[in-house]
């Protein structure tokens, strides 16, 4: 439910009203932008950018304002573009619109044309960044990460028992958790660009890696396969047209099966080996939120380098047994309880008998 509870409204309560609207859109590789117009205390417009290639959030509401919007104030969750792009500069549309007032809620993290501001000052236009900032800058963290360091915003994703397995000794793991949990788990993928598993996992599994259970994209799918071991009878190869598949692989692997795959629709993607060097390999391809569904020493590495942005945990109420082989995750080094790693921003869902624990790593510096 919107924070703005009257017909008469504040930059602030219009501020959160934008945050709210920003986040119905799926815009990426684009950020999440909401936009309010307000005129004598009333909000006469609103807008959201909804996709990539689609009008920007400000664009939207001065489209909602019509004519009224002479004169008003734009309230607006990031510094409006500044350049031509798929759409043209949002700065020129505010100019032209005759707004008299912007208030900003997050600088742009990496301008492609700097000057915005300055610009729409210039034309005799009130700009003011507002004091949400920081929900602003938390909305676009996912495309701040990636623009500015070239690896996308990763999200851990993963099915353990009580005992923090993720399948039987045996090797079984369908179904660790129940319908409502994997519905779920569809529906992140489905609010994801790409989807990343490794090689074991993809022969283990044989997964489609696929939003089948829900409405809504498939995301882009992409298997760290470094001597493309991935055979072409597989369901990620076999539905390779239909949903694209991409394989990671080093320089050294076999030419022989990267033509191969490739005659079966995969992509290749060559990289150095490292998986600094995949991640960013990954977000060249226009992936800004990368789910990672596993296994365990992938997500491991992935905690251990530091990318890690967020875990998906669903925790079915069984025990599984079995050897540390089957773990979740093999044991980190983590000396004592003060270097522990904790979740922030933490959200908990009942999913049947199963239940989903969300939150956020602990942002520190990265170089």
């Amino acid at each position: 439910m919107s924070r703005v509870m009257s017909q008469v409204v504040d930059e602030i309560s219009a501020m959160w009203l934008a945050i709210e609207l920003a986040q119905r859109g799926e815009p990426s590789p684009n950020p999440y932008v909401g936009a309010v117009a307000l005129k004598d205390g009333k909000i006469i417009g609103r807008g959201y950018h909804r996709r990539a290639g689609a009008d920007h959030a400000e664009i939207a509401a001065i489209k909602d304002a019509g004519e009224a919007v002479r004169g008003s104030t734009i309230v607006v969750t990031l510094e409006p573009c500044n350049h031509h792009g798929r759409t043209g500069p949002c700065t020129d549309a505010l100019i032209e619109a005759g707004v008299s007032r912007v208030v900003i809620g997050a600088p742009d993290p990496l301008p492609h044309a700097p000057g915005a501001s300055e610009k729409l000052r210039a034309a005799g236009i009130d700009v003011e960044l507002s004091p949400l900032g920081e929900p602003c800058a938390h909305l676009i963290r996912d495309f701040t990460k990636a623009i500015t360091r070239h690896i996308p915003f990763i999200t851990l994703k993963a099915a353990a028992s009580l005992d923090a397995k993720m399948a039987t000794e045996s090797g079984d793991s369908k179904w660790i958790t129940g319908e409502a949990a994997r519905r779920e788990g569809h529906r992140l993928r489905s609010r994801s660009d790409g989807i990343l598993i490794g090689a074991g996992t993809a022969l283990a599994d044989d997964p489609e890696l696929t939003t089948r259970l829900v409405e809504g994209p498939s995301p882009k799918r992409f298997v760290l396969d470094r001597s493309l071991r991935l055979p072409a009878t597989s369901k990620l190869v076999k539905t390779a047209n239909e949903v694209p598949l991409y394989i990671l692989h080093s320089e050294s692997a076999p030419e022989e099966r990267r033509l191969e795959l490739e005659r079966h629709g995969a992509r290749l993607l060559s990289f150095d080996g490292s998986l600094i060097g995949a991640l960013r390999a990954i977000a060249g391809e226009d992936i800004v939120r990368l789910l990672v569904e596993g296994g365990p020493t992938l997500h491991r590495a992935l905690l251990e380098l530091g990318e890690v942005d967020e875990i998906a945990a669903f925790i079915a109420p069984s025990i599984l047994g079995g050897g540390e082989t089957m773990e979740y995750l093999p044991p980190l080094t983590i000396p004592s309880m003060a270097e522990a790693i904790r979740l922030e921003n933490v959200q908990t869902l009942a999913l049947g008998r199963d239940l989903l624990i969300r939150g956020a790593l602990p942002q520190k510096e990265r170089s």
